[in-house]
C-alpha cells in the first residue's frame, strides 16, 4: 500500500470511514487495520487524510458499548500510529477526552469509559515523558476535586490505571490518592475504578505500589474486597501478557496473602482471591499447583472450596507447562468429589465441568475415584437428597430450602458438557434415566434437561423410546403446571419458557413414533384440557412454520 497513487489512497480512506462502526466489529477491525497500513504510504498528506476521514468514525466507535476484542485492539494501534507519525499529543488527547464533555456523556456505558481510558493510556505511553506526567497530574487533580462529577472522577482513575499499566509511574502520593478514593468515595463506580487503577499501576511499578496494597488489606477490613480486586487486576494482566516476571519477586507474599484470604469469612473475598490464586498458579505451576492440592486435602471445607474454585481458573488458562503438572495431580483433586460437605462438591463439579470443556483428555484419562467412575459420581449428584432440605422460619411462616439444588444443577451442567466433549464415555440408557429425574426437578434443572433430551433424541432415539412412558409423564406434568396467582412477571415468563421448552421436546419425541401408547395418551391429554390445548396448538403452529421456512430457504 506504500506505493499506491494519491487519488487511490484518498478514495480508500474515504471508503473506510463508514465501515468503522459497531454494526460489524470484525469489519471495523479490518477497516482500521487497512488505515494503519495506509499510514505508511509515502504520500505527505496521508496522516491528515486519516485524521480528517477515519478519526471521527473512531471517536464515535469508542462510545459504543459493544467495542471489544480485535476491534478495540486495532483502535488502540491506530491511535498509537498517529502519535508515532507526529500528530501533536495534546490536541489529540483533548479530542479523545472531549467525548466525556459532550451532552450525551452522562449516558455513556461503562465499557465506553473503559475504552476511552485505554486510548488515553496508549497515547501517553507513546508521548514524551513530560506530556505523560502532566496528563497524570491533571487526572490526579480531578480525583481530588470534589466539584468534579463522579463520571469524570471515574474516568480519571481508569485513565491513570491505563497509563500506569503501560509505563512506570512514581508514587509521589499517587498510591495515597487512589487509596483515598477507595475509602472516602460514596460512589461504587469510583471505588471500582480506584481498585482497577491500583491494580494497573502495580503492573507498571509493583515495587512502588504493592506494599501499599498489602498494608491496606491488613489494616482495613471494609476495603478488603476492593483491594483484592486490585491484586486480581495485577495478576490477570501479568499472566495475560505472559509477563510472570512481574509477580515472581512477590510470589511468597502473594501466596501467603491468597491462602489466608481463601479462608476469609466473606464469600466475595474468597471468590476473588480464589481467582487470583488460580491465575497465579500459571506463573509457577510446578510450585503452586502441588501447594493447592496439599492445602485442599488438609484444609477446612471453606478453604477447600475456595481452592477447588481457584483450580477452575488454572484449568481455564492453562498452557502446556501447567498441563504437565496438572495431569498427574488431577486425581488428587477429584478424590474430593467424595467430600462430605456439599459446599466443596458443588464448586468442584463446576471445576470438573471446566476441565471437561477445556481439557477433555483429562476426563477420558481419569481413573476411578475411590472405586467409582467419574461419570457415576456426577450421576449420583443429580439425585435429590432429603438430607439437603431444611426448614427455615420466616416470621410466622415455615419455608423449605433445598441446599442441594445448586449441586444438582452443577451436576447436570457437567453432564451436558460431557455429552458434548466425551460422548464416547456415556451410556445412552443410563443418561436418559437420569434425565427423567431432572425433568421432575426444579424449573431450572427441568429446562436444562429438556435441552439435553433434544440432543439425546437426535443421536440416540432408541434410548429415548426405551423410557418413553416416564418421559411423557414428566413432560406432561410440566406443561400442566401453572404459576401461582400472585406470581411476579419474571416467574410467569420463566414458567412459559419452560412450557415452550417441554413442548419442543414432546414434538421431537413424537417425530420418532407418534403411534406409541404413551405418546398418544399424552397428546390426547394436552388437547383435552382447556389450559394446555392452546399451548399445544401454538407449539405445533410454530414448529410447522419453522419447518416450512427451513424447506424454503436456499
Amino acid at each position: 500500500m506504500a506505493h499506491l497513487p494519491e487519488p487511490t489512497v484518498l478514495e480508500l480512506v474515504q471508503g473506510l470511514s463508514p465501515l468503522i462502526c459497531d454494526t460489524d466489529l470484525y469489519q471495523a477491525h479490518l477497516a482500521i487495520k487497512v488505515g494503519i497500513g495506509l499510514s505508511d504510504s509515502s504520500i505527505p498528506q496521508i496522516t491528515q487524510m486519516l485524521m480528517d476521514h477515519m478519526l471521527p468514525s473512531l471517536l464515535n466507535l469508542l462510545q459504543s458499548p459493544l467495542l471489544q476484542g480485535m476491534a478495540l485492539q486495532s483502535a488502540l494501534e491506530f491511535f498509537t500510529k498517529l502519535i508515532q507519525k507526529g500528530v501533536p499529543f495534546q490536541p489529540l488527547l483533548l479530542q479523545v477526552c472531549d467525548i466525556l464533555k459532550s451532552a450525551s456523556a452522562a449516558a455513556l456505558p461503562k465499557t465506553a469509559i473503559s475504552s476511552i481510558a485505554k486510548v488515553v493510556g496508549v497515547l501517553c505511553a507513546n508521548a514524551a515523558e513530560a506530556d505523560a506526567k502532566a496528563t497524570v497530574a491533571a487526572f490526579v487533580s480531578d480525583t481530588q476535586d470534589d466539584s468534579v462529577s463522579d463520571l469524570h472522577r471515574t474516568f480519571a482513575l481508569r485513565a491513570i490505571g491505563e497509563i500506569g499499566r503501560r509505563m512506570a509511574l512514581s508514587a509521589d502520593g499517587l498510591d495515597r490518592t487512589i487509596a483515598a478514593c477507595l475509602e472516602s468515595s460514596r460512589s461504587e463506580d469510583i471505588k471500582a475504578a480506584a481498585s482497577y487503577a491500583l491494580g494497573c499501576v502495580c503492573v507498571g511499578n509493583a515495587g512502588q505500589y504493592f506494599g501499599t496494597v498489602l498494608v491496606e488489606i491488613e489494616q482495613t477490613k471494609e476495603k478488603k474486597y476492593l483491594l483484592i480486586q486490585s491484586v486480581k487486576e495485577w495478576i490477570s494482566q501479568a499472566i495475560a501478557d505472559n509477563k510472570s516476571e512481574l509477580v515472581a519477586p512477590y510470589m511468597d507474599q502473594l501466596l501467603t496473602l491468597l491462602f489466608a484470604l481463601n479462608a476469609d469469612e466473606e464469600e466475595g473475598v474468597r471468590n476473588i482471591s480464589g481467582e487470583c490464586l488460580g491465575k497465579l498458579a500459571l506463573a509457577s505451576p510446578s510450585t503452586i499447583i502441588p501447594m493447592m492440592l496439599e492445602r485442599a486435602q488438609a484444609g477446612n471445607p471453606v478453604l477447600t472450596a475456595a481452592i477447588v474454585t481457584a483450580l477452575r481458573f488454572t484449568v481455564w488458562h492453562a498452557g502446556v507447562e501447567a498441563d504437565l503438572v496438572l495431569g498427574p495431580l488431577l486425581q488428587g483433586f477429584l478424590q474430593l468429589l467424595d467430600h462430605p460437605d456439599i459446599a466443596v462438591r458443588k464448586p468442584l463439579l463446576h471445576t470438573v465441568n471446566t476441565i471437561a470443556r477445556n481439557k477433555p483428555r483429562f476426563v477420558r484419562e481419569s481413573q476411578a475415584v475411590n472405586g467409582s467412575s467419574l461419570l457415576s459420581i456426577v450421576y449420583r449428584e443429580t439425585v435429590p437428597n432429603p438430607e439437603h432440605v431444611r426448614t427455615k422460619q420466616i416470621g410466622c411462616f415455615k419455608h423449605k430450602v433445598d441446599d442441594g439444588l445448586e449441586l444438582r444443577m452443577a451436576a447436570y451442567e457437567c453432564l451436558d458438557t460431557l455429552f458434548d466433549t466425551c460422548i464416547d464415555k456415556i451410556d445412552p440408557n443410563e443418561l436418559v434415566v437420569h434425565l427423567v429425574g431432572g425433568l421432575k426437578d426444579d424449573i431450572d434443572v427441568k429446562m436444562l434437561c429438556q435441552l439435553m433430551l433434544l440432543k439425546v433424541i437426535e443421536l440416540w432415539s432408541t434410548a429415548a423410546m426405551a423410557q418413553l412412558e416416564d418421559l411423557c409423564a414428566a413432560l406432561l406434568k410440566t406443561v400442566q403446571t401453572n404459576t401461582k396467582s400472585d406470581a411476579v412477571p419474571t416467574e410467569i415468563k420463566r414458567n412459559n419458557d419452560c412450557h415452550a421448552s417441554a413442548l419442543r421436546a414432546i414434538i421431537a419425541l413424537r417425530a420418532i413414533d407418534d403411534s406409541a401408547k404413551p405418546m398418544v395418551d399424552m397428546i390426547a391429554a394436552l388437547k383435552g384440557s382447556e389450559k394446555t390445548a392452546p399451548r399445544w396448538a401454538n407449539a405445533i403452529a410454530g414448529h410447522n412454520s419453522n419447518s416450512n421456512n427451513t424447506v424454503m430457504s436456499p
